[in-house]
């Protein structure tokens, strides 16, 4: 055994020879035959002359690893790194998990302040509400009495069946009226100053505004020639005051209005 390694060695140096290699071709590596005769398990020569001891092969530098070139001894990133980095991709446009809310916003409608609008929303429930006139609804009529209590008593009844009463006191008060508002019935009494109920009635039918107006005449002349001459001027119905009710009054007034 112990022939062949020295004759392995002997090889070694034979090679070495021929190719005359330097102690140290490779740096930080031994390439000597005494580095090759320790590989066997004999000590190296050191100076050529005696083996090493111990304490001499602890002084041997080792040299440091070889390190690439461009890739040096890098530390561990540390946690502020990562922090760091984490803050980088914020910047660099990648998106975030993190959903912003968003206020809702109501569009506010400026209007104009001169518009009118009869057309209101109620907020709580959202129907809309409507204005209404009640005066485009009501039906109109012109009470034409010279007597002012008994106007006040047949006035009342009136209101409270729905309807809309103007009470006039005289015959040319009742010509103006008629024409100002142009009620859909009048109840016109017979005997009034300055201006008779007859005269009233012939004016009203010559009138192309108030021609085709509903009269009803209520008085006190209970004559069968008044109610004759009230017919050919052109009265829708006559009444005599001591002969009817107020509730009469009412019904015959919802007759010619057709709310019967």
């Amino acid at each position: 055994m112990q022939d062949e390694e020295d004759k392995q060695v002997q090889e070694l140096r034979d090679i070495e020879n021929n190719f005359d290699m330097p102690e140290s071709a490779v740096p930080g590596v031994d390439t000597t035959i005494d580095s090759v005769a320790s590989t066997n398990g004999e000590d190296p020569v050191v100076d050529g002359d005696s083996p090493a001891t111990n304490d001499e092969k602890s002084d041997i530098a080792v040299p440091p690893m070889p390190t690439v070139d461009g890739i040096s001894d890098v530390p561990a990133a540390s946690d502020d790194a990562a922090t760091a980095n984490a803050a980088d991709d914020g910047d660099s446009g990648v998106e975030s998990n993190t959903v912003e809310e968003t206020p809702l916003s109501v569009p506010v409608v400026e209007s104009d302040g001169d518009a009118q609008v009869d057309d209101t929303v109620q907020a709580d429930t959202g129907v809309d509400q409507v204005s209404v006139d009640s005066s485009d609804t009501k039906k109109k009529i012109l009470l034409v009495e010279d007597d002012e209590a008994l106007a006040t008593v047949y006035r009342s009844r009136l209101e409270l069946e729905g309807f809309e009463v103007f009470e006039v006191h005289n015959g040319e008060e009742a010509l103006q009226s008629a024409k100002d508002v142009r009620p859909d019935l009048i109840l016109l009494d017979a005997m009034m100053p300055k201006v008779s109920g007859f005269d009233v009635l012939d004016i009203l039918r010559q009138t192309p505004e108030t021609v085709n107006v509903r009269v009803i005449m209520l008085t006190a002349l209970s004559q069968p020639k008044d109610k004759e001459k009230a017919e050919a001027l052109g009265v829708d119905d006559y009444l005599v005051k001591s002969q009817v009710v107020i509730g009469d009054v009412v019904e015959r007034v919802k007759h010619h209005l057709a709310m019967d």
